[in-house]
């Protein structure tokens, strides 16, 4: 393979632990895959949120969406939808529905 490096072969449990966290499923990768240690490292990132109490102000508000859809994607295609819920209510219904968010 030229350009790539060779990783050794091993069973395919090895990201076992990293896929369940992830998905809070066992995922089979059908096979054996080499260790990748990027990989490892994607799968495990993980992200903490904290949100100050003070709202956003509506036109900073209305830019962070606008910059975050104006990101480069594949085929200039945005694969994302953007609702904003601000009744706390169904805001904690919604986060209740994901609770690894």
């Amino acid at each position: 393979m030229s350009g790539n490096r060779e990783h050794a072969s091993i069973a395919p449990g090895i990201y076992a632990r990293e896929l369940a966290d992830r998905f809070g499923e066992a995922i089979d990768l059908g096979g054996e895959v080499g260790d990748i240690p990027f990989l490892r490292q994607v799968l495990a990132r993980r992200t903490h949120r904290a949100y100050a109490a003070q709202p956003v102000p509506e036109p900073l508000l209305r830019l962070l969406i606008a910059t975050a859809l104006s990101a480069s994607s594949k085929s200039d295609f945005q694969q994302a939808t953007i609702i904003r819920v601000t009744d706390p209510q169904k805001r904690a219904a919604l986060a209740a529905l994901i609770p690894a968010m």
